[in-house]
């Protein structure tokens, strides 16, 4: 699979799923990874075994400063999901997950695998 897209805002995306995961998934539990093709676009997958997120919370999960209720006294700004979102979108991308409280998390992503014509890099 190869895919051209802006390194930095890529890292920035799988750095910040992963760190999530890691932080709110107990070790004794599982995070699995999976990259695959679909059509023009390729999928990464991040799915966890950790606290997940409260269906109350999960409208708002995206918007910035947002914690959800069950993070307790785990460090956070809020700002990740926002961030991690909005690089999504720059990269012409969907992010959305499923996720049940107690039973774990699944984020996805979807980009595409090449620049579009005239597609700007965030510091254009």
């Amino acid at each position: 699979l190869i895919a051209e897209l802006d390194e930095n805002l890529f890292r920035q995306i799988v750095s910040n799923l992963l760190n999530n995961a890691i932080k709110y998934t107990p070790a004794s539990k599982n995070i699995k990874i999976s990259v695959t093709e679909k059509g023009a676009d390729f999928k990464l997958t991040i799915e966890d075994e950790g606290i997940g997120i409260p269906s109350e919370d999960q409208s708002e999960i995206f918007s910035p400063f947002y914690r959800a209720f069950n993070t307790g006294n785990v460090p956070g700004s809020g700002l990740g999901l926002a961030v991690t979102k909005r690089s999504v979108e720059i990269l012409n991308g969907t992010i959305y997950f499923n996720s049940r409280e107690n039973e774990g998390t699944v984020f996805t992503i979807e980009i595409p695998k090449r620049r579009v014509n005239g597609e700007k890099d965030i510091a254009d």
